[in-house]
């Protein structure tokens, strides 16, 4: 029905307005779908809330028994034979209503019928005179009642007030409902989280400290906050969680836009008549870390900050940098996509901003522009509002920090050459250990990246690469072995302040990659350097190096990388051009490897605490578990974090029937998640018709021939 209505009963005392009852009116009462009135003598408080006082109560009794009943009974008698409420709930002073969750919950249940609903309970013993199967609704989390119920339980309140049984009213209401309406509390098991309880080891807690992201998604009434100021913290979090959850449906939404734009066979680059700009969607990712920052804004090129209501004139050189001089680079790409035979960009404008700065994390921008567009010659412009999302990434910054005992002296040496306080951690070398088997053009992409982006820079590495001939090269050189020692030499030549080595193991070596590794372990010279284990399917970008050097402590912590995970591009680019560049953090392309540890960086030191690999593995997989318990054994932590310096380049798996069958399987799990994100596969299950182009694209790229 249109009209949805719920009259809240907030059962008080005077002591009490000034205090939780206005705690409970600055946070959840402020909120629109209930009309609340609170029960409570206002003699005793200077408080401008408005209660309703009862006729004959004692306002401090307890237990409050008779103004629960009273509360009932003029809540009946004001409203249900005028039909303007649906529901009528019964609170105390002490709880938090999350008002619309609680109404969109009611309005999917039929007022009409009796219902009674709440948390069930059961009694504490005998002396409740409770028989079995017989239940009630426990007052504290809230009870609520059908207009339905309602109507046939008032006229029996007052002769259930005069046969009272025990101390306890929410035994007595639920005695008087079942006796005169036959229907009992609900026995739901969901009811327990809808009506939330702070009951902790065998107790109920005064207020509301610990609770989980998933029972505040479920609870609709929360019970107890006795400590007003735990009724604030508790709204804040509330709130904090529906912002969390209004962002996941915004990225849900550009899933969606996604998936309909592939339905209707176009991508988000210009379609005739407007323009579809692809939002990038690590924009949403993180924007939680920010729920405690206030948004800025720029219009007309004023700064409006967010703790004043004046403009400040005159926008930073710095802010304007990097909020017009990007955009206009983001204007320069625009014409690029859109300047085809449909429609010409001719003019931008530059609306608004707003922008939020996170110290420890990013800042982050959404700016509006105005794009008319010339569509043909003699038809007039059209324009469309364009949003730039921007998030600049604070992965540089340095730490400082003084030695223990500060020179009175300045630091400041006789002959006045500073003190060197500070030893920089790009002077660590960092060891890339691999191994290899077969394989040559990813083992030349990896070389040709290593080169690229750490040995042409100068920087302070050495690559160790185990190798395992095949069989059939009987001779200790063969030419695969050949053409991996001869690229090595090559850059070692090159560059001959790092070591570039190459470990041939003998011809017909069953592969394993945790031998290789421990060999190339084994070959660094200096234990005081620092190895990272790698594969050849990796490509680096250079600042990689600064987050390896920065996160691994000797005698201390380990660090795994969260690497970003590639797609099987045949599949997620089959009808649109695959990117040129690696490092495209989309959803499409590929997925962060949170549960991976296979890449880790360490000290040469460290790893001899461990014993190394478990060499009793052959084969794929298993190899990297062993270590990380080793490691923890060792009484090393493990620290990981998201790393956008690594990318994981897509190759098929071939999982091979001779492995045991835990590497098997985990072989053809890692096999199967690497396809294509999961809303695409379902939409290509859905449309058989791109299934077969798939098919025929994958059949092509491997050599296959189609029918």
């Amino acid at each position: 029905r249109a009209r949805f209505f719920i009259a809240t009963g907030l059962l008080s005392v005077g002591s009490n307005l000034e205090t939780r009852v206005a705690a409970s009116r600055d946070t959840w009462m402020t909120r629109s779908g209930a009309v609340i009135e609170v029960y409570a003598n206002n003699n005793q408080s200077q408080s401008n809330i408005k209660t309703i006082k009862l006729l004959g109560v004692d306002d401090n009794a307890y237990p409050p028994q008779k103004k629960s009943f009273s509360m009932l009974k003029y809540m009946h008698t004001a409203y249900v034979d005028k039909y303007v409420f649906d529901w009528f709930v019964r609170l105390d002073d002490d709880a938090y209503v999350d008002v619309d969750k609680l109404s969109m919950f009611l309005n999917r249940i039929n007022s009409s019928q009796p219902r009674y609903i709440g948390s069930p309970g059961y009694g504490k013993g005998k002396e409740d005179l409770l028989s079995d199967g017989d239940n009630y609704c426990m007052g504290g989390p809230g009870m609520v009642f059908s207009r339905a119920l309602m109507r046939q339980l008032g006229p029996h309140l007052g002769e259930c007030l005069q046969h009272m049984y025990t101390s306890h009213e929410d035994i007595e209401v639920g005695r008087c409902v079942q006796k005169y309406t036959g229907i009992k509390c609900t026995t739901s098991w969901e009811t327990k989280k809808i009506f939330f309880q702070n009951y902790n080891s065998g107790t109920y807690t005064n207020n509301i400290k610990d609770i989980t992201a998933k029972q505040l998604d479920e609870g609709k009434i929360f019970h107890a906050n006795k400590d007003p100021a735990y009724q604030y913290r508790f709204h804040t979090m509330v709130l904090k969680r529906k912002i969390a959850t209004i962002l996941k449906r915004i990225a849900q939404a550009e899933k969606d836009i996604q998936i309909v734009s592939l339905q209707n066979g176009f991508s988000d680059d210009a379609v005739p008549g407007h323009v579809r700009i692809n939002k990038p969607t690590l924009f949403l990712q993180g924007m939680n870390a920010h729920a405690q920052y206030r948004w800025s804004t720029i219009y007309n090129r004023d700064h409006y900050k967010a703790d004043r209501s004046q403009p400040m004139k005159r926008m930073d050189p710095t802010l304007n940098h990097v909020l017009v001089e990007d955009t206009n680079t983001f204007i320069r790409v625009l014409q690029t996509r859109v300047n085809n035979e449909f429609a010409k960009l001719k003019e931008v404008d530059f609306i608004n901003t707003y922008f939020v700065v996170n110290p420890l994390h990013s800042m982050d921008a959404i700016s509006l522009l105005e794009c008319k567009f010339s569509t043909g010659p003699g038809k007039p412009r059209t324009t469309q509002h364009v949003s730039v999302h921007q998030r600049h990434r604070f992965t540089s910054a340095t730490f400082l920090s003084e030695p223990i005992e500060l020179c009175p002296t300045g630091c400041v040496r006789k002959d006045n050459e500073p003190t060197v306080l500070i030893k920089r951690a790009n002077e660590t070398p960092v060891n890339f250990l691999t191994a290899l088997s077969g394989r040559p053009e990813n083992f030349i992409r990896f070389l040709n990246n290593f080169e690229n982006s750490f040995l042409t820079r100068g920087e302070k590495v050495n690559l160790i690469v185990t190798y395992f001939p095949p069989e059939y090269e009987n001779t200790p050189l063969g030419p695969d072995a050949k053409f991996v020692t001869e690229n090595m030499n090559r850059l070692q030549n090159a560059y001959p302040d790092s070591k570039i080595a190459v470990i041939n193991l003998e011809p017909g070596t069953e592969f394993s990659r945790g031998l290789g590794l421990q060999v190339a372990a084994k070959s660094v010279e200096s234990r005081d350097e620092i190895i990272f284990f790698s594969d050849v399917d990796l490509v680096f970008a250079p600042e990689i190096l600064d987050h390896i050097r920065r996160n691994t402590i000797r005698h201390k912590q380990v660090y795994y990388p969260v690497f970003f995970s590639q797609y099987d591009p045949d599949v997620v680019y089959v009808d649109m051009p695959k990117p040129q560049n690696y490092f495209i953090f989309s959803e499409l392309a590929g997925f962060w490897r949170h549960f991976s540890y296979g890449m880790v960086s360490l000290y040469a030191s460290d790893f001899d605490k461990t014993n190394g690999f478990d060499l009793s593995i052959h084969g794929w997989g298993l190899e990297d578990v062993h270590l990380v318990n080793a490691i923890l054994a060792a009484g090393l932590d493990v620290f990981k974090s998201t790393e956008p310096g690594q990318v994981h380049i897509f190759h098929d798996k071939t999982c091979d029937s001779s492995l045991s069958e835990n590497q098997r399987t985990s072989c053809q799990n890692s096999r199967a998640a690497h396809y294509a994100p999961s809303t695409l596969l379902y939409y290509l299950w859905k449309t058989p018709e791109s299934i077969e182009i798939v098919i025929y694209a994958i059949s092509r790229s491997h050599g296959f021939q189609t029918a």
